[in-house]
């Protein structure tokens, strides 16, 4: 990928560093991925809390994660270290209206899925109308998944 945008777009390379962020799964391509894009953001795509900590936290401008990793407190605590750090966190593929007041709810900064014609609808015209009382007994007692998700450790 370097050497194609170097081939066809060597003078457009800072535009492309605003516009591109380089997407990684895994720490092998960290340090190669900071050689070769140095100006680029990078996004941390994985599953694991504990390797984007360990990883990708000082090194990673955003980490995406998929929403059942962040439903939970320690999904929560995540989100709140990672925006101490300065970091973005994505949550992907949301597909359920509930998720995504769950997401805004928990303060993500980017949501994934396959459907956003029908969140940006919701979005608008539900959350949108809400007052922020309503919009806090809502997310009360509509939490997506607090009530099924257990992290189960092996």
């Amino acid at each position: 990928m370097h050497d194609l945008l170097k081939a066809e777009f060597a003078d457009h390379m800072s535009t492309l560093a605003r516009q591109l962020v380089i997407g990684i799964w895994h720490v092998d391509f960290l340090k190669t991925t900071q050689a070769l894009f140095p100006d680029f953001k990078i996004c941390f795509i994985g599953l694991s809390l504990d390797a984007a900590r360990k990883y990708f936290f000082d090194a990673a401008d955003l980490l995406s994660m998929p929403f059942d990793a962040l439903a939970d407190k320690e999904g929560h605590d995540f989100i709140q270290e990672a925006h101490a750090r300065g970091k973005r966190v994505a949550t992907w593929t949301v597909n359920d209206v509930e998720q995504m007041h769950e997401c805004l709810a928990m303060g993500v900064d980017a949501v994934v899925g396959d459907h956003v014609e029908i969140m940006v609808k919701q979005l608008r015209e539900k959350v949108s109308s809400l007052s922020v009382d309503e919009y806090a007994d809502y997310i009360t007692k509509s939490t997506y998944l607090s009530h099924r998700r257990t992290r189960v450790y092996f």
